[in-house]
């Protein structure tokens, strides 16, 4: 009977050579294994300083500011992928309620093209669109959705929040565009009080889970995907409200939870044990 020949693996590649993310995030590098038949498709993944950040089957967790390399390699051959990650410390925008409008400051991004902001008001339990607006890599402003107004200087723009009332709250998300690659998120949320103006802390999205259910936070509004680490897509569902329970039954192991909404991507990374 003939010999089966292997098929070897030839090279491998990433779907990024570059990113960005900041401290405590999480994105998802994935490598491509050539040619797509090879009998060992096995990857190791390494970083070349942990303390800026760390990888664990293509989920790279952001730890302090600083530029990192992060490697993949086949286990067939030895061939490697390298990206560059940029680490950056946590932004929170800036916003100032002028009357009836808003000023919004956040830091200039040399590599962004284009900014896309995208205002919220709360409203019933959970945060509603009001109006995104896309500013080029100046802060001009190129494309106004759903209200007028919108002004821009580098670095600066101005959002009018039109029918402010007491103790409205508001939601800012700026996404930071490399064409069409979304490379930098950065939100705020403050009341509309015309006497205090005082800040709210800033809300942090989060997924945790115990006695056999999932815990969201913050995520109203999201298509969750429940996926296992070698991509395999458990369950997808929407979170309703600002906090939510989602029952489900999991075995220990490490799971990554996607979150997609109006083209905003959260990437969540839990490890069950029982």
């Amino acid at each position: 009977e003939p010999e089966i020949p292997v098929i070897h693996v030839t090279s491998i590649s990433l779907n990024k050579s570059s990113l960005r993310l900041q401290a405590g995030a999480n994105a998802i590098l994935a490598a491509s294994i050539s040619p797509v038949n090879a009998d060992n498709k096995q990857v190791t993944w390494s970083s070349s300083d942990t303390g800026i950040a760390t990888v664990e089957d293509g989920v790279v967790t952001g730890a302090k500011p600083g530029v990192v390399k992060i490697t993949a390699r086949s286990v067939d051959g030895g061939y490697t992928a390298v990206c560059e990650v940029t680490v950056t410390e946590t932004v929170t925008p800036e916003i100032d309620f002028e009357g009836t409008g808003a000023v919004i400051s956040f830091p200039k991004v040399e590599e962004a093209t284009s900014y896309e902001v995208r205002v919220y008001r709360y409203e019933n339990g959970s945060y509603k669109k009001i109006g995104t607006y896309v500013a080029d890599a100046e802060g001009n402003i190129i494309t106004e959705l759903l209200t007028k107004g919108l002004r821009a200087t580098s670095g600066t723009i101005s959002v009018p929040l039109k029918n402010l009332g007491r103790d409205d709250a508001y939601r800012i998300e700026i996404q930071v565009m490399n064409g069409l690659d979304v490379i930098d998120t950065y939100m705020v949320e403050k009341s509309s009080d015309p006497v205090s103006n005082e800040t709210m802390a800033p809300v942090i999205p989060k997924v945790s889970y115990q006695n056999g259910a999932l815990r969201f936070e913050h995520l109203a509004g999201y298509q969750i995907y429940l996926m296992q680490i070698n991509g395999k897509i458990l369950e997808r569902f929407v979170i309703q409200v600002r906090e939510e329970l989602h029952s489900i039954s999991l075995p220990s192991g490490n799971y990554l939870l996607i979150g997609e909404k109006d083209g905003d991507k959260k990437i969540f990374k839990i490890h069950i044990t029982q």
